[in-house]
């Protein structure tokens, strides 16, 4: 897939879309979205989650021990608000295909129009060798769309070099650079 590919994009003012092709098999991508070990290796410094309907989901994103660093905070829509912390209850699960999941952090607005809560879908498709990961992010605060569509293609960068056996790299030098991205074209 190409580097265009990549890119995410909203497919309405409040839901974004991803694409990427994963190498597979099915199995294998599926266990980085379900198992803990695997989510920290790209989503998260410390994971738990109940793969069934209703389950509980608890994720501590990597913001540093001296929390996001300064010249990450500075490009963020109330970066004051923004934790670590993000739980969720999983909505759906179709064994090896589709796992959804409400996504709630510091930023979501129980009292907003869009509920406060986010929901994250993950879908896979076998694709020859491949994997076709299909991610849409529902009900996003349209101010943070850019954040949005910045991390999660950052996030993707690395589950696809998980997947790939490639080196990691460093979070949010990447970030800066896709959220510079999506400030211009969340926004146009």
């Amino acid at each position: 897939m190409k580097d265009a590919h990549k890119n995410g994009s909203l497919v309405e003012p409040t839901t974004m879309r991803f694409e990427r092709l994963l190498p597979g098999p099915i199995e294998r991508v599926w266990d980085y979205l379900t198992r803990p070990e695997l989510l920290t290796t790209w989503l998260s410094v410390a994971a738990s989650i109940d793969v069934r309907e209703g389950g509980k989901l608890e994720l501590t994103m990597d913001h540093g021990e001296k929390g996001l660093p300064d010249d990450v905070k500075s490009k963020l829509v109330d970066a004051d608000k923004i934790t670590p912390k993000v739980h969720g209850t999983v909505t759906h699960v179709v064994a090896g295909r589709v796992l959804a999941y409400t996504w709630e952090d510091a930023m979501s607005d129980p009292n907003a129009p869009l509920s406060g809560k986010s929901e994250v879908t993950f879908e896979l498709e076998p694709r020859g060798e491949n994997v076709l990961l299909t991610l849409t992010h529902r009900r996003i605060i349209p101010k943070f769309a850019p954040q949005a569509l910045g991390g999660w293609h950052t996030l993707l960068d690395i589950l696809e070099a998980r997947t790939r056996n490639e080196p990691a790299f460093n979070f949010f030098d990447r970030f800066q650079d896709n959220l510079k991205r999506y400030s211009t074209t969340a926004t146009s």
